[in-house]
């Protein structure tokens, strides 16, 4: 008898090596299936951010434009009383006048750019807002 002790071989695969060669067994619907999940998962987080972006955003506008109605309403409360104020002359008069119509229309003008910016920003939140229940959505 031998007092020798065999060794038996054993020939394993390292991890890398099987993880490695595992990327090259996938199938093809395998190989989709990952990249639009990668797709779907990086889209999402960006679309989040674009929303919470557009959300500040459309909150910073309505206060801009709250700001905007309450100087519309300044100037014309201004013009009311501009109407029938006693002036120096007939010519300060109808200047002080003036002056108050063109506040108001410079307040009113404000008021629709600050309006069509809300408007602008609300468009744009509902159309990635559905893009997101999109990207969500399961079958």
């Amino acid at each position: 008898m031998s007092t020798k002790k065999e060794v038996k071989e054993v020939k394993g695969q390292s991890k890398f090596v099987a993880n490695y060669v595992a990327e090259f067994n996938k199938s093809g619907e395998q190989m989709l299936t990952e990249q639009a999940e990668n797709f779907v998962e990086d889209s999402i987080i960006a679309c989040e951010l674009v929303i919470d972006t557009l959300e500040n955003q459309l909150k910073t506008n309505t206060t801009k434009l709250k700001r905007a109605n309450n100087e519309l309403i300044k100037a014309k409360s201004n013009l009311s009383k501009r109407r029938f104020e006693i002036a120096n002359d007939f010519d300060n008069y109808v200047e002080r006048l003036n002056q108050a119509k063109k506040d108001v229309s410079k307040a009113k003008k404000v008021v629709l750019e600050w309006t069509n910016q809300v408007s602008e920003v609300e468009t744009q939140l509902t159309e990635y807002n559905a893009i997101f229940e999109d990207l969500n959505a399961t079958v």
